[in-house]
């Protein structure tokens, strides 16, 4: 429970390199997709992991060339993407994003060039946070939910 790394990737447009770098644990190195055209959205980079309560991710963004205008941030909760954040990248710092809590197994992650073509967006590390179990516990004629 706490933060949790995703235990795999699917990059299925093939933008991505050093996909796994995105969860090593390490924020000094990363996945990185490099975009050649202005103005253009990039392909997703997927992360995945077995399904867990989830209500925030958090993530840590740098590019080695031209800056992204735009970072896209969905997660795959109760079987439904959900936009969990898109807007200009919040580079060099951890970022939380919030959202309702539900079962996730995957999130995903895209940039978009700004006027200058050959952006690099740049995904250091990103992290789950696993949501801990409600337990119950018998007292009386009610139940108290104690979480854990």
């Amino acid at each position: 429970m706490g933060w949790v790394k995703p235990t795999s990737y699917s990059d299925p447009s093939g933008s991505w390199i050093n996909e796994t770098y995105a969860y090593d644990g390490q924020v000094w190195t990363w996945a990185s997709c490099a975009i050649a055209l202005a103005y253009t959205w990039g392909g997703f980079l997927y992360l995945t992991r077995a399904g867990i309560r989830c209500n925030k991710i958090r993530y840590y963004l740098s590019h080695t060339g031209y800056p992204a205008s735009e970072v896209d941030v969905d997660v795959l909760r109760d079987g439904v993407w959900v936009d969990v954040y898109q807007g200009p990248p919040e580079e060099g710092a951890w970022v939380e994003k919030e959202f309702t809590e539900g079962t996730v197994t995957q999130a995903r992650v895209r940039y978009c060039s700004g006027a200058q073509p050959l952006t690099d967006g740049g995904l250091n590390e990103f992290e789950f946070w696993e949501v801990p179990p409600v337990v119950g516990y018998g007292y009386g004629d009610g139940l108290v939910s104690i979480q854990a």
